[in-house]
């Protein structure tokens, strides 16, 4: 739009230019005062008042694309300050997470727990001075969604890597395995074998996890994936309280990862094919 202005307004000084020399503006009356103008003069007047006209209207032009330009910035920067702020909380806010994590996990190593409640250290081992708390919050176990990968393939040996979070609340004195059920490309599902899968004493922080635990699975038989049961015992961070753990997972090799069994008759199935 601008550049039309510019290019009308480059036109009217050259008209007004040349005006004047198609002949007189104006025929002078001697015997009186007053003059005429010529239509050359009247041409030259309205030339010039169309200048002034398309000289404002670029100013007013150029005010509002000022303005627009101005309001545009503005809102950009903004949307920068809304994200930067949005990104420090973010990064604040996991570092924070961050930190408690490894501060309970150094607690716990040292049979200490953190009572973000009173504000005090209580040691886990101490059992004259721990109270059977019924109502205090159980810890639940699981293999997270992510949590299991295939780390290494050599030929016919596969090695996985799992992460199990102790959810909600801290947990000690696992008594787990892994039983391993293969799903053949072909043929009924296969049970493969048992495997302990963390050390008795370990102690995972309340939402803390024990990672990169190993599992190997040896076979030449093609598969499309595998079964996975997580059995067995645990307690509370005290010792004070004893939880059963039965969670069935399947692999998926195209996703690299797992999921949770949630159908009865499905689970049945499986579990009919582990030796008692």
């Amino acid at each position: 739009m601008k550049t039309l202005f510019f290019s009308i307004l480059a036109i009217i000084q050259v008209a007004i230019a040349l005006i004047p020399t198609f002949g007189k503006l104006y025929i002078d009356n001697k015997d009186q005062t007053d003059f005429k103008l010529t239509k050359t003069g009247i041409l030259f007047i309205f030339v010039t008042l169309l200048g002034l006209a398309t000289t404002l209207g670029l100013f007013f032009l150029s005010e509002d694309e000022e303005n627009y330009n101005r309001q545009i910035q503005d809102r950009q920067q903004k949307t920068r300050d809304s994200t930067i702020t949005s990104g420090i909380n973010k990064g604040v806010d996991s570092s924070r997470k961050v930190l408690f994590k490894d501060l309970s996990d150094a607690l716990a190593m040292q049979n200490l727990r953190l009572d973000t409640v009173t504000n005090t250290l209580t040691k886990i081992s101490d059992s004259s001075k721990i109270i059977n708390n019924y109502a205090q919050t159980d810890p639940t176990l699981a293999i997270e969604n992510g949590g299991f990968r295939l780390a290494e393939q050599i030929e016919n040996r596969y090695t996985y890597t799992y992460d199990i979070t102790s959810f909600s609340a801290a947990s000690t004195n696992f008594d787990l395995y892994i039983n391993l059920i293969l799903i053949p490309k072909s043929g009924p599902i296969k049970y493969i074998d048992k495997i302990k899968c963390i050390t008795t004493k370990t102690q995972i922080s309340a939402n803390g996890k024990i990672s990169n635990l190993s599992l190997v699975l040896t076979t030449k038989e093609s598969f499309i994936g595998f079964y996975i049961l997580l059995n067995g015992t645990y307690t509370s961070a005290d010792g004070q309280k004893k939880y059963p753990c039965e969670q069935l997972y399947q692999y998926n090799p195209t996703l690299n990862n797992i999921s949770l069994i949630m159908d009865e008759k499905q689970k049945d199935l499986v579990l009919e094919t582990i030796p008692k």
